[in-house]
């Protein structure tokens, strides 16, 4: 038997990646991680993607993270770099999405003797501890490689890879610009790491906080479970972020096809469920939801919540009616009406709830009511303003099977509540982390994932005139890597959801007055990629734009700027906010 080869430890990493099924790579080069990225390039199974600024990159990994259902990897250099990503690492963190922001470092013997360099910040107390311990704030993991022993490096690097797929959420990891070089044994590479989605291993909880073994919680737990949905009356479903982060649309789907009971979404988790299905009962979000829909999900006596989030924006400013006695599910707790059960994991007890609720199915619960239907099917009148609410409605019907649609969050996300999507397209919005302009750098990312899996998918981005111009940059990254998303910009004149909330007459919620026409031209015209640009002002136009059978294949990137008024909002956002539209 032959020891396992040495390999550069730039080398080890890339290959942890490629276990993890990441293809891509997001950042903007640096000095301290060239020769990092050298290594990276060499690699024919692994591709750079260069963005445009660092807070795009991390947008970037954030929406490749969420369409690919797996780990992405933000990388930047240390310092100026890295603090222009944090807000896009702090995004992934409170939406719990697996990204490695991986930093590249000055060399090791400079960092020993403190020497003052460029991009330090020339403070007393250290110039190397700084920027990692902001990291440490928002990181489920802080690797630090040059804190290290020599010998275990690569087991530093295996649980900074380890924690962020298990715990999905962004980690950071430091290398020194000499250590990218330093041999280290592959054989730990003979072991894989879990992978996003598999069930955590609670042994050691249970045993430090002196609970029963595992299987017999799980047990009871299910027991619990099955007890109050079988004497419940009216039990209902609610699907909601979490159980999409942790890889869960089959197993969710297939708990409602075995209960046999109305299943909701959440304004967060909307596509996890599959709403063309006749359990489908819409998207409950307290205050926020269409009436037909708040009337049914408050009529029940029975609420199995799966994978809860309870923010405001998920929630209707916490105006959600759940009935005593329900349960919630998380990936490290369960809790059924007033009992705990801490460590469990809802990955390991919804498929025993699968073949359990299919014993004791509620026989009439899918009768559905004729009222609650959500379609929206006014006509377009030709000449007439675009609203807000007819707009959405008409895109409704507009999206294919298999499109990535992605609303920022802004009136977009409000607007897209309501709409019931294809069985197998995939929406996502960032509500709980809330930056406006973060739907761009995603839908990059996002844009990447699906053509991996499939080069015919569409991405379809909402993003209003404010958000596009935090991030407008990435749009000439996507032509730069030849994607062909549609970007639909909504025109209203400036942050529309800020003039909502509060000062709808207040400079402050003004922007410049851009042609977003002339987007493409500028980012495509030296390049000669295909593209495509379109102005609608009127009902009549969008109507025909969306009919338009060569406009749907996705063969060019196009944006379309839709006007609509100031002062208008979809009836979802002004429901949260208690206004008449």
């Amino acid at each position: 038997m032959t020891d396992a080869p040495l390999i550069p430890l730039a080398q080890y990493i890339i290959e942890r990646f490629k276990q993890q099924g990441v293809k891509h790579l997001f950042g903007v080069p640096g000095d301290y991680q060239l020769e990092l990225l050298d290594y990276f390039e060499r690699d024919p199974d692994i591709e750079w993607v260069g963005n445009a600024n660092e807070l795009g990159a991390a947008y970037a990994a954030d929406g490749y993270a969420r369409v690919s259902h797996g780990m992405a990897v933000c990388v930047t250099t240390f310092g100026v770099g890295e603090l222009s990503a944090l807000g896009g690492i702090a995004g992934a963190t409170a939406e719990r999405l697996p990204v490695v922001h991986l930093v590249g470092s000055p060399r090791s013997p400079l960092q020993k003797a403190n020497a003052l360099v460029h991009h330090t910040m020339n403070l007393p107390g250290g110039q190397y501890n700084r920027f990692y311990k902001m990291s440490e704030q928002i990181s489920a993991a802080t690797v630090v490689l040059i804190n290290e022993p020599d010998d275990g490096l690569t087991d530093a690097i295996d649980h900074a890879i380890r924690t962020c797929v298990v715990e999905g959420r962004p980690v950071y990891l430091d290398v020194p610009l000499d250590y990218n070089h330093r041999e280290v044994s592959a054989a730990p590479l003979a072991t894989p790491l879990p992978k996003l989605g598999e069930p955590k291993d609670f042994a050691s909880i249970q045993r430090t906080l002196m609970l029963p073994p595992l299987d017999t919680v799980n047990a009871q737990v299910t027991d619990a479970i099955v007890a109050a949905f079988d004497k419940a009356k009216n039990p209902v479903i609610l699907a909601d972020l979490y159980a999409e982060r942790y890889s869960m649309r089959k197993d969710v789907r297939a708990l409602v096809k075995a209960a046999n009971v109305r299943a909701f979404c959440s304004p967060t988790s909307k596509s996890l469920l599959d709403e063309q299905d006749p359990s489908y009962a819409g998207a409950y979000g307290g205050n926020m939801s269409v009436s037909a829909c708040a009337d049914e999900f408050e009529a029940a006596d029975f609420v199995l919540w799966v994978g809860a989030m309870k923010s405001d924006t998920n929630t209707g400013r916490f105006s959600m009616r759940i009935p005593d006695g329900s349960v919630e599910m998380y990936v490290d707790n369960t809790k059924v009406g007033a009992a705990e059960y801490p460590g469990t994991d809802m990955r390991r007890i919804v498929p025993e709830l699968i073949k359990r609720l299919a014993k004791v199915a509620k026989k009439d619960a899918l009768k559905v009511n004729p009222d609650a239907s959500l379609a929206v099917t006014t006509k377009a009148q030709s000449d007439a303003i675009i609203s807000q609410e007819w707009m959405w409605s008409r895109f409704g019907g507009w999206f294919q099977d298999t499109d990535v649609v992605l609303g920022d969050m802004g009136t977009s996300a409000f607007g897209m509540i309501p709409i019931a999507l294809p069985s197998n397209a995939q929406y996502h919005t960032q509500c709980m982390w809330g930056a406006i302009g973060w739907s761009v750098g995603a839908a990059l990312g996002a844009s990447l994932a699906a053509r991996m899996e499939d080069p015919a998918k569409r991405t379809v981005l909402f993003v209003g005139d404010g958000s596009l111009q935090l991030t407008v940059q990435e749009i000439g990254t996507m032509v730069r890597r030849g994607l062909t998303p549609y970007i639909f910009v909504i025109n209203n004149d400036g942050y529309e959801i800020e003039r909502i909330i509060h000062g709808p007459n207040m400079k402050y919620n003004d922007i410049a007055n851009w042609d977003y026409t002339m987007m493409l031209p500028l980012f495509a015209g030296r390049t000669g990629v295909k593209h495509e640009t379109h102005s609608v002002k009127t009902q009549g136009e969008l109507q025909a734009l969306l009919e338009d059978k060569e406009f749907a294949k996705p063969d060019r990137i196009r944006v379309i700027e839709v006007f609509v008024p100031r002062g208008d909002a979809p009836p979802a956002l002004a429901r949260i906010l208690g206004r008449k539209m």
